[in-house]
């Protein structure tokens, strides 16, 4: 207690000597003559007293600074509805900075009314971007701006009206207020970093809106297309067809491994390397790892031992030329495995053949349902089902016949025909089965093709080169050369090098400067290809992201907010309602969205109405609903559209939904 005692003792001490000293001075300036308030305490509780700058000691003390507008005090007993010369935002003005009480290049940015005649004026000070609110007597304007008007509030009546209101309204002044030491030579002060600017100010234009040229190509152009196109068709007569492939699955099936051995087999990957990376990766203890660091090329994923982002490579088997993309398994990272295989035309679904493995992936915690879920709603129509992990069951045919009785049967209630669906038997680690198959055990039973051979039976689908262009952007990237790079797949039409090409939602034109392809130069790029385009033209670099589309600037693709699509739902714990948020793919981009209104229930089989707008949509069934996003998406009619006619609907991390569009508003 006696402790306690003591320090309220020593706390009174300090109030009553700070009550006695006497603030003379400020210590912002050496100078006393630039200091126009001088702050003094009288007595403890009581408001700080202005004293006006003919009481500052000093044969010439410096004059009162101008302002052009009424007190504080004046402007509150006539309200602000009598002031014609308040500034309003954008204004260009001085402001006195109240750390050094100087006069700084300042522009409003906000006018915040008090209620009670009074406003507070926000400012930024120009080439310094300090901000603060003033009052209107520390702000003035410079001599080439006119006053404008602002918001007349509402003064209350109750105020007591003075007589020169009632005599004469306050107009701004007609004569140039007297200059003040800070007007004409600015000091520097410390509290104000950068370069002081001029006084004189001048009301910068606007910029022009950007006015997108969006007339056609000329004649010349297109025929220059016509024949780069005729020459590039008798040129694949002689190609392997191209085939973009994404390998999926739940995580620790095996495929990044299964992949990188699979590259190894065809000589895609020197033995010089996979030499270093079996000895890198026995160094940290993860010897069985060094095959899947040949796409896990990120120092998070092979720490962690998982795929994190969508791994891209090429390859060439003895009948196709294959763009592979390597998606993430794990649940996290879902979005990262949408939008490579958004890109894909055919999938490897990889399932573990170790006993429990297979059971907990494709069960509803696992990711083999929810991936075989996904790019059957993103339009991938081949799947060929490797079974991982076979010399762990000794290759058991019985375990094989069932794994493929069980996850055949699933794709086929998803649409998939018994023709799209290829099993085969393979072990990432030792190799077997992906190029060649040696192991007697598996030959004894197994007739059919290794994985490479899989690859080689999926035919490619047709390209819509006569449609228009439309490119999804999949990276956003600067070249060796240092020129801005965009990559991505083109789903429709053409697009040659000069082309002009119109980047949506950014709304901006750009110039195609190159066209690249697995490292080579390209002439003409159609539907189908994985390219990577370089670009000139572009007015803000930060406005290219990945999920942009690109397309001709004369055929702009349609965004809207509200469409209608017709859904099945999933094996949900939790019946979609109307009101409820989800997050609608679209072309592997996620966006934000929630259902307006359920307006059907429909029957699974034959589509036919069998409820009018039903309080909810339950665990596997069909129905319509209108969806509205947060911000504009590029989806189009199924029918006139279909690679920008699908969708899939996600909720609280899981997918409840896949479906067409069938309406947009």
């Amino acid at each position: 207690m006696s402790r306690h005692r003591g320090m309220r003792v020593l706390l009174d001490d300090i109030n009553d000597a700070e009550e006695d000293y006497e603030y003379e001075h400020s210590d912002y300036s050496d100078d006393a003559h630039d200091q126009e308030y001088v702050y003094r305490r009288a007595e403890p509780g009581t408001e700080i007293q202005l004293n006006t700058p003919s009481n500052l000691p000093g044969p010439n003390p410096p004059p009162t600074p101008p302002s052009p507008s009424l007190t504080a005090s004046a402007s509150l007993a006539t309200g602000l509805s009598q002031l014609s010369n308040i500034p309003v935002i954008g204004d260009f003005v001085s402001a006195r900075y109240t750390a050094d009480e100087q006069w700084y290049p300042a522009q409003v940015t906000d006018v915040i009314p008090l209620g009670d005649g009074h406003s507070l004026f926000r400012v930024m000070y120009k080439g310094y971007g300090n901000e603060e609110d003033l009052t209107l007597e520390h702000i003035r304007f410079p001599k080439n701006i006119k006053a404008k008007a602002t918001l007349k509030p509402k003064v209350k009546k109750s105020l007591p009206k003075l007589k020169s209101e009632t005599k004469s309204k306050v107009t701004r002044s007609s004569k140039k207020p007297p200059k003040s030491p800070g007007n004409d030579s600015l000091t520097k002060s410390r509290s104000v970093p950068g370069k002081l600017s001029d006084t004189r100010f001048e009301r910068k234009t606007p910029k022009k809106k950007l006015v997108l040229n969006r007339t056609p190509p000329s004649a010349k152009h297109e025929g220059h297309r016509a024949q780069l196109l005729s020459v590039r068709e008798q040129d694949a007569k002689n190609e392997k067809p191209s085939l973009n492939l994404v390998v999926i699955g739940h995580v620790d099936a095996g495929k990044s491994t299964m992949m990188g051995h699979m590259l190894v087999k065809l000589g895609e990957i020197d033995r010089r390397t996979i030499r270093k990376y079996q000895k890198e990766s026995q160094i940290i203890g993860k010897g069985s790892f060094a095959f899947a660091w040949v796409l896990d090329g990120h120092e998070e994923e092979r720490t962690r031992g998982i795929t994190v982002d969508v791994g891209v490579t090429h390859f060439s088997t003895k009948m196709r030329k294959v763009t592979l993309l390597d998606a993430p398994g794990h649940r996290d990272f879902i979005p990262n495995m949408i939008s490579g295989a958004s890109q894909a035309d055919a999938a490897i679904l990889v399932v573990p053949a170790k006993t429990g493995e297979f059971e907990a992936s494709f069960a509803k915690g696992g990711q083999t349902k929810e991936h075989a879920i996904l790019i059957r709603s993103l339009g991938v129509k081949d799947v060929i089902l490797a079974i991982n992990k076979m010399d762990l069951v000794e290759w058991d045919p019985k375990r094989y016949q069932e794994i493929k009785r069980v996850v055949s049967g699933y794709l086929r209630k998803l649409g998939y025909k018994n023709s799209s669906i290829h099993a085969v038997p393979v072990s990432g680690l030792l190799g077997e089965n992906l190029v060649e198959s040696k192991s007697p055990d598996l030959k004894k039973w197994y007739k059919g093709p290794t994985l490479a051979g899989a690859i080689d039976l999926i035919k490619p689908p047709a390209p819509p080169i006569d449609k228009p262009l439309c490119m999804v952007c999949t990276d956003v990237f600067k070249s060796t050369t240092g020129g801005l790079t965009i990559a991505g797949k083109v789903l429709s039409g053409s697009i040659i090098p000069k082309d002009r090409v119109l980047i949506l939602p950014a709304n901006s034109v750009i110039s195609v400067k190159s066209i690249t392809c697995q490292g080579r130069s390209m002439n003409v790029a159609k539907a189908g290809d994985s390219i990577e385009l370089g670009i000139k033209d572009v007015e803000d670099e930060n406005t290219l992201s990945v999920g942009q589309l690109l397309c001709p600037p004369h055929l702009p693709l349609s965004f809207v907010s509200i469409f209608t699509a017709k859904i099945l739902t999933l094996d949900v714990n939790v019946p979609l309602l109307t009101g409820q948020n989800v997050v609608i793919y679209s072309l592997g981009t996620g966006n934000p969205a929630f259902i307006q209104e359920l307006t059907a229930e429909l029957d699974r089989k034959t589509g036919e109405v069998i409820k009018r707008k039903p309080r909810c949509l339950s665990r596997s069934s069909a129905g319509e609903l209108i969806i509205r996003t947060r911000q504009p998406i590029c989806v189009e009619r199924f029918q006139k559209n279909p690679i920008l006619g699908r969708i899939c609907i996600r909720r609280g991390g899981e997918t409840v939904g896949f479906g067409i569009v069938v309406k947009t508003d």
